[in-house]
């Protein structure tokens, strides 16, 4: 009997410790949603950059270009976005992992991730893009579930 305590306790830990990853401070949700999605800004070129919304709360980002890209903004499904002061090129295939809950929308509200006593309150990610402000495009990124 014990022994199932113990593991209820610790899932019910690691639970916690997942759903605690912090988003933004005050001032950069507000910022961030204050900020629209950019629908008439000029498409370019689709960007080898693949992203996998991740269970665990985590987008997993591997930069498959020649270019690392510096203060972009990334939308997820059109409604949530993050500043991106870099995205480098994956050296050895290796991605970096940027938390679901960095992402705000238009209310101010994370990107929704479920949990284990909830995994129906999560979103997938359907569609990513990266916004470069210094040319004002608008870039397709591939979308891995």
């Amino acid at each position: 009997m014990k022994t199932v305590l113990h593991v209820m306790l610790a899932v019910l830990v690691m639970n916690l410790a997942a759903c605690s990853v912090g988003g933004p401070n005050k001032k950069v949700r507000v910022e961030l949603a204050a900020m629209r999605y950019p629908e008439t800004a000029p498409r370019g070129s689709d960007l080898d950059i693949l992203t996998r919304g991740k269970k665990s709360g985590y987008l997993r980002l591997t930069n498959r270009t020649p270019v690392n890209y510096q203060n972009v903004d990334l939308w997820l499904n059109q409604q949530y976005v993050a500043h991106m002061k870099e995205i480098k090129i994956a050296s050895g295939g290796r991605s970096m992992s940027v938390p679901l809950s960095q992402f705000i929308n238009r209310h101010g509200e994370s990107f929704p991730v479920g949990g284990f006593l909830t995994p129906d309150k999560g979103f997938p990610v359907v569609q990513a893009e990266l916004f470069d402000p210094a040319t004002g495009q608008r870039h397709r990124l591939l979308v891995r579930r």
